[in-house]
């Protein structure tokens, strides 16, 4: 995953990185390589669910803890990987990455929200908080002059908490940092 991210880095894009060029960047050999993945989606594929298990152990998602500012560690976990996560944003491998991690977000605030006082289901409450928080993360990731993950985490608990939540009247179920 550091040879793909090195590769990235340097200025490839991730749909031409080639075996060869993994490999010898990696400094394994091609059976190795073979030994590991069928082929190269099949590589993506493994660096896909590596992905997004780091943003969900970074943010306890998975878990269902409660941790003290899980944007921040969010942010902060993108921001460390921020190349591999840019080249994924700009693939067909995104939405792939998306829609698993959003399956379990929107299941972890779904498990969050119940028992609101909204009159808006919170199938759809769920959907619409992760749906605005992965656009904000692509947005972010893919500017030239990005904020910091700090920033960012404030930005994404003001219109989470103080906005949305705040709008409905129901801030208080979900314990974020003020």
């Amino acid at each position: 995953m550091g040879a793909l991210a090195n590769l990235v880095k340097g200025g490839k894009d991730i749909s031409d990185v080639s075996i060869s060029q993994l490999v010898k960047k990696a400094k394994v050999s091609r059976s190795t390589f073979y030994r590991n993945f069928d082929n190269k989606e099949d590589f993506l594929s493994w660096v896909s669910v590596q992905l997004e298990e780091g943003i969900l152990n970074a943010s306890r998602v998975n878990f269902g803890d409660e941790v003290e500012n899980p944007f921040q560690n969010y942010f902060n976990y993108l921001n460390q990987n921020r190349y591999l996560y840019t080249a994924f944003v700009n693939t067909i491998s995104w939405p792939t990455l998306v829609d698993r991690m959003y399956l379990v977000a929107t299941n972890s605030y779904e498990r969050l929200l119940k028992g609101n006082k909204s009159n808006i289901p919170v199938k759809d409450l769920a959907t619409y908080i992760v749906g605005a928080h992965v656009h904000v993360t692509r947005v972010w990731l893919l500017e030239d002059n990005p904020r910091s993950p700090e920033q960012m985490a404030e930005l994404l608990t003001a219109l989470t908490r103080d906005g949305l939540l705040a709008g409905l009247g129901i801030d208080s179920v979900i314990n974020l940092p003020k």
